[in-house]
């Protein structure tokens, strides 16, 4: 198969940056929200504790893609708490008519992957690592995406979260 991979990343402040706008998503401790995770900086992270409501973030693509894969950067002291890795997650893919449509609850949302019961085989416990996942459905066109994390890898929501970097690649 011959093909070129793009990544797909957002700056923290939401500017535009390689083609996706961090848009809104659950907060984290003091300085580590949502939009750490694509920052491209190793030394930062969505860390924070799970609530009643769950946790996610939610971004747009400037134009229509079609992710083919993600990979998931582990935080610089996972080997410390390696407690704090996602477990199990859910990503959706949506195309509404704006910005102010892309709500986390909003109808619409198609799920396009999902990972359940991730252990330390799939996501390694240690320190700022990479992990790369395909999704779990075939290639759609989509402007909006929702993560929803459910719990870490040990099916616990009592516990810390915690994630360096994600980036999302497509094929072309």
């Amino acid at each position: 198969l011959n093909s070129e991979i793009q990544y797909l990343q957002i700056n923290v402040d939401g500017a535009l940056a390689d083609g996706l706008i961090f848009l809104h998503g659950s907060s984290g401790f003091n300085n580590e929200g949502p939009e750490k995770l694509f920052d491209r900086d190793p030394a930062t992270k969505w860390c924070g504790g799970y609530n009643a409501e769950g946790l996610y973030l939610v971004f747009k693509a400037c134009d229509i893609v079609s992710p083919y894969f993600y990979t998931l950067v582990t935080g610089g002291d996972t080997q410390r708490f390696p407690e704090r890795n996602w477990g199990t997650w859910k990503i959706y893919g949506a195309n509404f008519e704006g910005d102010g449509a892309a709500k986390r609850d909003a109808e619409g949302w198609t799920l396009i992957d999902e990972k359940n019961d991730v252990g330390q085989n799939r996501l390694n416990p240690a320190n700022n690592t990479a992990s790369y996942f395909g999704m779990s459905t075939g290639l759609v066109e989509y402007q909006y995406y929702k993560v929803e994390l459910i719990c870490n890898y040990q099916g616990r929501t009592d516990v810390v979260h915690q994630m360096t970097e994600m980036t999302f690649g497509s094929e072309e």
